[in-house]
């Protein structure tokens, strides 16, 4: 009995063209499909723009992590904008998964004018592990004015930080002595990243 031949792959193309199907299952196919065309990443971004059905969101988030080129680290940090929190937070997430290959473009986006792109940065930087990551936040704090964004980098270098981090976490609470909290959480990391004890 002779065997019968294999299904034909779909064409990028035709993938290209199922990102636009009426159906959800087949957008979804098709973003899956696409992690491994990374020329696709214009049309997977402009489909993440439109995308309502979050099992389809979460497949185009898949393919540009998978593909994790300089275009599709741009389309992740492009969501940073995003009105939708869990898309902000999903590319948060992806940017993770990609790692040192997002870690720069990543820091560029500390200097952003957007306080929330800057706290959405150091968040990325939490979770890259990059080297880099502990200077680029001590960075970012020994310049930074608005309370949020230094409160985001005191909750970063909590978590990866060490006792590099210690000046600098003390002269921001020098610097915000009449914000009692912001100055209190800065030197109990401080404290903490040296390991002193509690007062």
């Amino acid at each position: 009995m002779a065997s019968r031949p294999g299904r034909a792959r779909p064409t990028e193309a035709a993938l290209l063209a199922d990102l636009a199907a009426a159906d959800p299952g087949l957008r979804r196919a098709a973003a899956q499909a696409l992690g491994a065309h990374p020329a696709a990443v214009p049309a997977l971004r402009a489909a993440l723009s439109a995308e309502t059905k979050r099992p389809v969101q979460e497949a185009l988030l898949a393919a540009l992590t998978d593909i994790a080129s300089a275009d599709a680290v741009a389309a992740m940090l492009g969501l940073l904008r995003a009105e939708d929190a869990w898309l902000r937070n999903a590319a948060l997430t992806a940017l993770q998964e990609i790692g040192a290959p997002a870690a720069a473009p990543v820091r560029a986006v500390l200097d952003a004018a957007d306080p929330d792109l800057r706290m959405a940065a150091l968040l990325a930087l939490a979770g890259l592990r990059c080297p880099e990551a502990e200077a680029w936040t001590i960075a970012r704090l020994e310049q930074e004015t608005e309370v949020n964004v230094c409160a985001t980098a005191i909750e970063v270098l909590d978590r990866i930080g060490g006792p590099a981090s210690a000046p600098a976490l003390d002269r921001l609470a020098g610097r915000f002595a009449a914000e009692p909290f912001l100055a209190f959480a800065a030197r109990a990391v401080r404290d903490r990243l040296l390991g002193e004890p509690k007062a």
